[in-house]
């Protein structure tokens, strides 16, 4: 059975590196499989790039325990639509994304949102 998945409610701007805040984590622990999508709708600055990774713990009251599961590293173009492919692995209860680069000059930021598909076997 699949079922949608949204990280980002909406499309968000960041201006700095760092987690989707704890208390938005989604809990996804009834999936086996998860097919994600990364939109980047805006990139501000000069020669800007992000990089965006999901990851995934077993709680979500603090970062602690948290790990990589996927990445999509050095996106350097608006309106680009990057698949995950199938993670079928290390997926833990809670997922949340990350915003571990934030490149260029002239006060970068970037405008993206995160969704998919959970799938289960039963």
């Amino acid at each position: 059975m699949a079922s949608p998945i949204t990280l980002t409610q909406q499309p968000i701007r960041v201006t700095a590196t760092g987690y989707q805040p704890i208390f938005l984590a989604t809990d996804v622990g009834m999936f086996d499989l998860l097919d994600m999508e990364l939109g980047v709708t805006g990139l501000e600055g000069t020669s800007p790039t992000v990089t965006v990774e999901l990851w995934t713990g077993m709680q979500a009251q603090t970062d602690d325990g948290y790990v990589q599961l996927y990445a999509w590293s050095n996106v350097s173009t608006v309106n680009t639509y990057l698949k995950s492919g199938a993670i079928n692995s290390g997926i833990l209860r809670y997922v949340r994304w990350k915003v571990t680069t934030l490149g260029g000059t002239g006060s970068p930021a970037a405008t993206f949102f995160i969704r998919g598909m959970g799938r289960s076997y039963t």
